[in-house]
């Protein structure tokens, strides 16, 4: 066929491979699925799990007992922080429930976001939660800044013109996760 051997060849091989020898085949490319984070288990209380459930709490997503459980309140509550996330601050996280290393990071960066927008007078005594939360406040609070120092007014901290501008005014803040 295709392969250019015929069926008796093809016999030869199969009864070769029967006795132990090894048949060499054409390198096929492997997938790498990459691994997905642990699920945490809702039996187990743990250090990681209270500073979830504490942030969250703080950010008005989790109202139960702050006891180290990742049952179905903490996944359901980080599930809406990833929603609300991507709904005002155009975060990009997948909705999973789970806190992994792309919530983390989402979560540092805004707290230092948050630490950099308050140096701006165009809120005009507004004080900025430093909470790890882009939901409707900071978003609004960062079209006062956009809007007063005559930037596109979205309420996206953007990698290509607020966090270019904030930079050129001496900010240090990163560019989004």
């Amino acid at each position: 066929g295709d392969w250019g051997i015929n069926i008796s060849d093809f016999q030869d091989m199969v009864n070769e491979a029967l006795k132990g020898s090894v048949i060499v085949l054409p390198d096929i490319p492997q997938i790498v699925v990459p691994t997905p984070p642990p699920v945490p288990s809702p039996d187990l209380a743990s250090p990681a799990t209270r500073r979830i459930q504490e942030i969250l709490a703080l950010t008005g997503h989790y109202k139960g007992e702050i006891d180290g459980l990742y049952g179905p309140m903490t996944h359901s509550a980080v599930d809406n922080y990833q929603s609300q996330q991507n709904q005002y601050g155009a975060a990009g996280l997948f909705v999973d429930g789970l806190w992994g290393p792309k919530t983390e990071a989402w979560y540092n960066w805004v707290i230092e976001a948050q630490k950099a927008v308050s140096a701006y007078n165009a809120l005009r005594g507004q004080r900025v939660a430093y909470d790890g939360s882009y939901g409707p406040v900071f978003h609004y609070q960062v079209k006062q800044v956009q809007g007063s120092n005559k930037l596109y007014v979205d309420g996206i901290l953007g990698n290509k013109v607020t966090i270019p501008w904030m930079r050129s005014k001496g900010s240090r803040i990163s560019n989004r996760p």
